[in-house]
């Protein structure tokens, strides 16, 4: 989640390129040969996850070396001998404009 007033791509840039130019540092980004600072995280298709921290896995490289790697695993355990009910599969067709 960002805040209200800013799209995913500008609460982005908030954090990165607007933070280093309020604390007057010059601009960075990918240079062949330079060492990289980074967080990677799964391409999930949606920034605003990301910014929120919603992403079930970040490895963090700081200097050329992977500082953290996480990863959430979720599992469910059950007794055995529990049914569960099948899950209902539905489908909705949307009509277009021809």
């Amino acid at each position: 989640m960002t805040a209200g007033h800013l799209r995913p791509a500008e609460a982005l840039a908030a954090v990165t390129t607007g933070a280093r130019e309020v604390l007057g540092l010059p601009p960075a980004g990918p240079v062949p040969g330079h060492v990289a600072d980074l967080v990677l995280v799964p391409d999930s298709g949606d920034l605003g996850d990301v910014l929120a921290g919603a992403e079930d896995a970040r490895v963090v490289v700081a200097g050329g070396r992977v500082l953290a790697d996480t990863r959430v695993a979720r599992s469910l355990d059950l007794p055995t001998g529990v049914d569960l009910p099948s899950p209902v599969l539905t489908r909705t067709v949307i009509p277009t404009a021809p």
